[in-house]
């Protein structure tokens, strides 16, 4: 067990270096890969999020030998999500178990200052993530729900 979550971070986590090196594709158009994106949202601001309404863009890639991975840029949070393509469609991903880039802690100025951490990101792939949101990225508004009172006791 504790083998296979040491080689889900690495994985998770090497492909930071080479996040933009995939070519860009909507989890809109993909709904196999990403079945149900705004519930899954939903889901993240629901359990995770303070603010009443949050913003997501999503830069999604396709690499070469098949795999596809999402970026979740929570402008509220100031995160970046790691969202992979579901295997099953009826059993889509949650991104409450994601480990998320801190953009106020685990940027760095360059790969120099990354020193082979597996936590830490350059300022470069943050704003390569950024851009590719803007300009291609599917963009999600998700207004958390408003609590019953009734539903705090």
């Amino acid at each position: 067990m504790a083998v296979a979550k040491f080689a889900c971070i690495l994985i998770l986590f090497s492909s930071f270096g080479n996040a933009q090196q995939g070519t860009l594709f909507s989890i809109r158009q993909d709904p196999a890969a990403y079945p149900h994106p705004e519930r899954v949202l939903e889901e993240f601001v629901s359990a995770r999020s303070s603010h009443r309404v949050n913003h997501f863009c999503v830069a999604a890639y396709r690499y070469p030998d098949g795999l596809k991975r999402a970026w979740a840029w929570w402008r509220e949070g100031k995160l970046i999500l790691p969202w992979d393509a579901s295997r099953d469609p009826a059993l889509p991903v949650t991104l409450l178990t994601a480990n998320p880039v801190d953009l106020n802690h685990d940027v760095v100025a360059s790969e120099a200052d990354v020193r082979g951490s597996t936590a830490l990101v350059t300022r470069a792939w943050v704003n390569g993530i950024k851009r590719d949101c803007q300009e291609h990225g599917d963009q999600f508004t998700v207004v958390k729900a408003k609590r019953n009172s009734r539903d705090a006791h």
